[in-house]
Order: structure tokens, then C-alpha cells, then sequence
């Protein structure tokens, strides 16, 4: 496909990660009249939409509501009812930050939602809280379900009017896979980092064996990350990760960084080999598999057993937990 053949307001663009023009197709499909073809770099493996919806349509698409209408896999939800659901979240990604959380931190997130994670981080650790969050409906939701004023509707914005405040955290919770400039974002929020601070980063793992498509090929996710897509990224603009965990949540990759030293990557054969695009096509393949398999099993044979044997294989299990 090149630039003539294109649909209106899409556009042909290079890795987001590492600038490369070399990419091979990995999933094509169109929903909701939205073209969505997802590429795997062949230098550095991330997985981007390409060509995708100019930034224009990206913006009025979050303006419209994004969380009014959808959860984290694309099914109907009520905001207040997702604000309820988001508090096991909530205190998964606590746990994961224990080790580096004290009181009176300063704390950014950016893409902070309905804003329960800011809320929590307020109320016990006395932290100083500040969001940026695109969509209205969930701003709206954050003053009233946790008093929480966010003024912010985007990162540029904030920049735009950036007042040289520096952050000892800074959050980003499924949201560098919403942003259609990865790069220049970690550039950006990387010195806005106070000596010893910390980024959380939260992304969707493509590599996950048993993802579920509709979880990542999707409009809104420009980006899919790679572990190492991911730390290489960071590594390119001065941030380290220190810890990481793929497996408390397995579909996603969950990491804190630190400063470090930039590094330059040169791309030769020892990055060329590194890169997990054999494991993403797999992942792809197996997701295929293991998921038609759970929904023949939900589908057609579980109606088969009567309710009064699935209770009992309830009870069961739980007296065994």
C-alpha cells in the first residue's frame, strides 16, 4: 500500500521506536469501517498500526468519550461501574510499587482515567497528585468520584504550559500504546523527573501467548510492545528499568525505570537477532487456537451439564482452596 492508495486521513509512518521503514504485516482486519493493519519492525520487533489514522482523527475519537463507551477489551461499560471495577487494579499496581513508594511524593500520571490510582496515592501517602487525561467523560468521573481536578486534557498541553515542577513518580498505565508519538513522550516526561525518581510504565505484552486479539488490534492502540521493544525504547532515552514483572498480569508488561545514561543502539547483527518476531507470530498463532477452544468450550459444551453439577464442582474446588 502507498500514499495514493490510501484511505482518507490515514497515513503511511515509519517505527515508532526506532525509526526503521522495514516491516512485514501481521494482522490486517477492519472494524467499525476503521482499517487496522498491524506491522512487525524487522529491526527492533515493535508492533505499530501502519498506515494509521492521522492525529486529528485520533483526537476526536477521545473527545467523543473513549471510556464512556468501552472497557479495556472493547465491551460496553458504565463509567461508574468500571470506577468499581478499576480498584482490584488499583491495588495490584500498589503492591507492584511498594518497594518505591513514601509520603509526600509528587506523582504524575499521565492518562490517569477515572483517576483511582492518583486518588489512592493521595489519600495514603499523602501524595501531591496531578492528572492528564484526554477524555471529558473521565475527567468528569474523577472530580466527582474522588475530587480530583484534572486540568489537563493532553501531554502537550501540559507541556505547553509546563511550569518546571519535576516529579518523583511518574505513572503511565496503558497509555503509551494510546500515544501516536511514543518517542517523543518518553524524551519529553524523562526530564521531568527528579533525581531518584521513578516511571511506572504499564503495556499490553503482544509476546503473551494467550492474548486475546481483540485486547490488541484495536483502533486505539497504535503501539503494541515487545519486552524488549519496550526497555529498548526507555534505554534510548536515558531510563532504565530496574524491575519488571510479565507475569503478575500475564497479558501485559509492567516495569519501573530509572534515570540512567542514554544509550546509543547501533543497529547491527546483535539487535537483528534479538528481536522476538518469531515469538510474536507465534503468540498470534497460539491466541488464535487457545481462544476458539475457550469459546467452543463456553459455547457448546458447558450448556451440556446441568447447574447443579457446576455448583458442585464449585464447592469442591473451594473446599480443596
Amino acid at each position: 500500500m502507498n500514499q495514493k492508495t490510501l484511505p482518507e486521513n490515514y497515513e503511511l509512518i515509519t517505527c515508532p521506536v526506532c525509526g526503521a521503514d522495514d516491516f512485514k504485516v501481521i494482522d490486517e482486519r477492519t472494524i467499525d469501517k476503521n482499517l487496522l493493519c498491524s506491522v512487525a519492525c524487522l529491526r527492533c520487533s515493535h508492533v505499530f498500526l501502519n498506515p494509521r489514522a492521522k492525529a486529528e482523527v485520533y483526537e476526536a475519537y477521545y473527545q467523543r468519550g473513549f471510556s464512556k463507551e468501552f472497557n479495556a477489551i472493547g465491551e460496553h461499560v458504565d463509567p461508574y461501574e468500571q470506577v468499581k471495577g478499576n480498584a482490584a487494579k488499583t491495588e495490584r499496581i500498589l503492591r507492584f510499587l511498594k518497594p518505591e513508594l513514601r509520603n509526600g511524593l509528587r506523582v504524575l500520571e499521565i492518562g490517569c482515567g477515572y483517576g483511582n490510582i492518583l486518588a489512592a496515592l493521595r489519600d495514603r501517602y499523602d501524595a501531591t497528585v496531578t492528572g492528564i487525561e484526554p477524555d471529558p467523560a473521565a475527567r468528569e468521573v474523577a472530580k466527582k468520584a474522588f475530587n480530583i481536578d484534572i486540568v489537563f486534557e493532553s501531554f502537550e498541553n501540559f507541556i505547553g504550559g509546563y511550569q518546571g515542577d519535576t516529579y518523583d513518580v511518574i505513572l503511565l498505565h496503558h497509555v503509551l500504546e494510546h500515544m501516536l508519538h511514543p518517542d517523543e513522550a518518553v524524551s519529553r516526561f524523562s526530564g521531568l523527573l527528579k533525581p531518584g525518581g521513578f516511571v511506572y510504565i504499564g503495556v499490553p505484552n503482544i509476546t503473551a501467548l494467550t492474548f486475546p486479539k481483540k485486547m490488541f488490534f484495536r483502533f486505539p492502540h497504535v503501539s503494541n510492545f515487545t519486552p524488549f521493544s519496550l526497555e529498548l525504547l526507555l534505554s534510548m532515552y536515558g531510563l532504565k528499568i530496574v524491575r519488571r514483572d510479565d507475569f503478575q498480569k500475564p497479558l501485559s508488561v509492567i516495569a519501573v525505570a530509572q534515570s540512567s545514561e542514554r544509550t546509543l543502539v547501533s543497529w547491527g547483527p546483535i539487535v537483528a537477532r534479538s528481536f522476538p518476531l518469531g515469538r510474536v507470530k507465534r503468540a498470534i498463532l497460539f491466541s488464535h487456537i487457545y481462544h476458539s477452544i475457550r469459546l467452543f468450550i463456553r459455547d457448546h459444551i458447558r450448556p451440556l451439564f446441568p447447574r447443579w453439577m457446576k455448583d458442585f464442582v464449585k464447592r469442591l474446588l473451594k473446599k480443596k482452596i
